[in-house]
């Protein structure tokens, strides 16, 4: 494995070397006066000039390698596209030929159970006769073996034959849609952070909204 060592250029290292005096200087600044308040705020607009000079020399070094990169992902983006949709194909063909034996095995199944209820019908049936003809001779003793001996027939049950491939299997995925929302349990929703953030800042907290406190805090904001 090739390791490539990355070349700092010089611009970069002095910016980095300057920030560790700066953040050292940062950690021992007090602010006792308005003259030390004033020169806080110098001191912050020239940190924040440092941040953008750095952020600038960043990009100026990452903007070809992104590029680069956007034109590598374009180049194999068609291809993976095409295999992703033949991939696709292929696994609704399988699914629906599953789907397909799945019903006629569920069809065979309902005519084999239907069979074997109009035959365990029949046999019901005959022995009901049977017993008719044992009580009209006075035997019930010889009726009631008879009605309680009457062969039951098994429930049919076709065994699903699943074709296997190595490497490739069936999962079942379980998904979820809401069909009504009113309908959720409470444990089951969740704020829409995004909005209430929106809102706060477009009504300052002036309008209020049920189990929602709005709040501001204080930034101190610093321009070049």
């Amino acid at each position: 494995m090739v390791t490539e060592t990355l070349e700092i250029p010089a611009q970069a290292k002095q910016l980095i070397a300057e920030t560790e005096v700066v953040v050292a200087q940062a950690q021992a600044f007090t602010i006792a006066t308005i003259t030390d308040y004033q020169l806080a705020g110098e001191e912050l607009k020239t940190i924040k000039g440092q941040m953008k000079e750095l952020d600038d020399l960043r990009k100026s070094l990452t903007r070809p390698l992104d590029e680069a990169k956007k034109r590598i992902m374009a180049l194999f983006t068609p291809a993976e596209d095409g295999l992703k949709k033949a991939e696709n194909l292929i696994k609704r063909a399988m699914l629906g030929y599953q789907q397909e034996q799945e019903r006629k095995r569920q069809e065979e199944e309902a005519r084999l159970r239907k069979n074997a209820e109009d035959e365990q019908r029949r046999r019901d049936a005959l022995a009901a006769k049977q017993a008719e003809k044992a009580r009209a001779r006075g035997n019930e003793e010889r009726a009631q073996e008879i009605l309680e001996n009457v062969p039951v027939i098994p429930t049919p049950v076709v065994l699903k034959e699943q074709p296997k491939v190595k490497g490739i299997a069936t999962r079942e995925i379980w998904k979820f849609r809401v069909v009504n929302v009113s309908l959720l349990p409470r444990e089951y929703m969740f704020p829409n952070e995004k909005m209430l953030l929106a809102f706060a800042r477009a009504t300052k907290g002036t309008i209020p909204v049920p189990g929602v406190e709005f709040y501001s805090e204080k930034i101190v904001a610093a321009g070049r």
